[in-house]
This record gives structure tokens, sequence and C-alpha cells, in this order.
């Protein structure tokens, strides 16, 4: 695992930000699709490519900094999380970042979930 922070946005996320959001959205998200059709988290992953990916981790990112009368409870997360997402996937700008910065996230998020899930 890379103890080097993943940077988007102008914004540094430390390696346990992104691993604690990559280990959020794959138990919020991504493991119920993998049970309900009977694969590995992985296979969901390669399956969904890059962008949702990268946009599921980012939003859980942005969301652990947000702060609110629920902050910290799984529901104000998830919360948080999906309407990030939704802006993630549907406008370019809302990334805040370079396609390299946005690349690097997936990886990361994907070595992560691979090392979590086997």
């Amino acid at each position: 695992m890379s103890n080097e922070p993943v940077v988007t946005e102008r914004v540094a996320y430390s390696a346990e930000e992104l691993e604690t959001a990559t280990a959020r959205f794959t138990s919020y998200y991504l493991q119920s699709i993998a049970d309900r059709n009977g694969e590995s988290v992985a296979a969901v992953m390669e399956r969904a490519g890059e962008d949702v990916i990268s946009a599921g981790v980012l939003s859980y990112l942005r969301a652990g900094r947000e702060t609110g009368p629920e902050t910290g409870t799984q529901e104000y997360l998830t919360w948080v999380a999906s309407g990030t997402f939704l802006n993630l996937m549907t406008l370019l700008p809302a990334r805040g970042c370079s396609e390299e910065q946005w690349s690097t996230l997936y990886r990361r998020a994907i070595d992560i979930a691979a090392r979590a899930t086997g």
C-alpha cells in the first residue's frame, strides 16, 4: 500500500482517508452489486470502470470532510456522497482534478479494494 497522499482539486487526501473512502464505497455500494450478481468486488470494479470508481471514491472522500447535524453517520455520509457522485458523473468541472489525478485515484482505489476483499 502506498502511504502517499492522493491529490485532487488542489486538496491532498491522506492514504488513510483514501482507504476509508474506498472501504465505504465498496461496502455501501459495490459489495451489494457483487453479492447480487454472485461475483467479486474486483469484477464489479473492472466492469464499472474508471469514471464510476473514481467518482464513487472521490464522493466519499469529500463526504468524509463535510460537517453537518449528522456528521459521521452512515446516513449522512451516504446522502452527501450520493449528491456528490451525481455531480461528478454529470459535470466534468465538478471533478476539479486532472485526468492524471483521476486515473491515479482509480488505480489506488482498485489496489485498496483488492487487498481488502482478497
